[in-house]
């Protein structure tokens, strides 16, 4: 008898599941403050060039002195004069002078602390020759999700399903304390790589608790059009948005707008049908490995994210087209799976097998008369 099957004489969804379900989700409402952890603590406020020890900084204009302008007359961020130009201002904010010598910041930087005080940015000097390393602490973060993909969604299908979301919980609260106060930029990666590694755990945890109640309580789209048309569509949207963006002209920031909102709509509605896809192509002794694994080449692209956004300093629009390219490609990809909406969730691997030779209706009819009344039997058992 398949566990379907099963939970369904049961009585199916009651209170008790309907609240595991709310108290294993309401974590997740905290996690993805993890994921958008580094728009805060590495944001890069305005800088500029910390004059030499000897400069005279109370002295009117010797700040302004030591620092060179760029084309929109704003002080260079990574350069400085080598000695103090007190000429007068140039004409327009245009550029200065370039026949004056400069050099790197080498006495450090002075940052712009009103809006964020602190930031591993104003912490470690993550700018001009350094900045790449910012980009480095959100790819080992995303490495430490693709780590815990694959580690937790294996020891959730040995161990159980509790003992990891409890050391997953456990080693987040750890490592999450131990990166506000890590002492240097390589430790600070260190522990935001464990940090992932958590968060992947208690997320394939949680996805491998709700995969059956989620096939009752699953999207109005996905339940009448299909898993795999309501998965192609949502990725081909998605792509088509973020490549009409790459091309349309910045100064129509509406049409922009809209397009980015509705792209963000379809990957979001994506993401939520992927996980209830990949548990019901997976049978259930591998569902949790399935999901890790899925899991796993997600993370690929979220390690590759940052790196992709630094090509825009070779063609602004280049992040967006390859965005884009993604999910179209994807969703060609999609169309190869089977559609799983009115099927059973397999038990083994011979279920699939079946499935994909099409079993006779006779033999489906056949296991169903087999199948023992539980309800009733309780009710006859009552009655003795």
């Amino acid at each position: 008898m398949a566990f379907n099957d099963l939970l369904r004489q049961l009585g199916g969804i009651g209170r008790f599941q309907k609240a595991q379900v709310t108290l294993i989700i309401l974590p997740m409402l905290l996690m993805a403050s993890h994921n958008t952890l580094q728009n805060f603590t590495a944001a890069v406020p305005p800088h500029h060039c910390r004059p030499p020890a000897s400069a005279n900084l109370s002295r009117d204009g010797e700040l302004e002195a030591w620092l060179p302008r760029d084309g929109q007359g704003r002080p260079e961020s990574c350069l400085r004069f080598t000695s103090p130009q007190r000429g007068l201002p140039f004409p327009n904010g245009t550029e200065a002078n370039g026949t004056e010598a400069t050099e790197p910041c080498t006495n450090g930087w002075i940052y712009d602390n009103s809006t964020f005080p602190s930031t591993i940015v104003t912490e470690w000097d993550l700018v001009c020759s350094h900045r790449a390393l910012r980009q480095l602490a959100q790819s080992l973060y995303m490495v430490g999700v693709l780590l815990g993909a694959i580690v937790f969604g294996h020891l959730a299908d040995r161990l159980g399903r509790r003992k990891v979301l409890i050391l997953s919980h456990l080693q987040m609260a750890a490592s999450g304390t131990c990166t506000a106060f890590a002492p240097s930029f390589p430790v600070y990666c260190a522990f935001r790589l464990l940090s992932g590694m958590s968060t992947s755990g208690i997320i394939q945890v949680i996805f491998g608790a709700v995969d059956l109640p989620a096939k009752f309580v699953g999207f109005v789209a996905i339940n009448h059009l299909g898993r795999r048309p309501a998965q192609i569509a949502a990725l081909l949207l998605a792509g088509i948005c973020i490549l009409a963006n790459g091309v349309i002209p910045q100064d129509q920031s509406t049409v922009r707008t809209s397009l980015a909102v509705l792209g963000k709509g379809c990957l979001a509605a994506s993401f939520s049908c992927i996980f209830l896809y990949t548990g019901e192509l997976y049978p259930t002794m591998i569902r949790q490995t399935g999901l890790g694994m899925g899991s796993t080449m997600a993370r690929v692209g979220s390690i590759a994210s940052p790196l992709v956004s630094m090509t825009a300093e070779l063609f602004p629009s280049m992040p967006l087209f390859i965005y884009g390219t993604v999910p179209v490609v994807a969703s060609t990809v999609a169309a190869l799976l089977p559609e799983t909406l009115g099927h059973p969730l397999p038990d083994t691997v011979q279920d699939l097998e079946d499935r994909r030779r099409g079993k006779p209706q006779r033999q489906q009819q056949e296991q169903q008369k087999q199948m023992v009344p539980l309800q009733a039997s309780a009710q006859e058992k009552n009655g003795l």
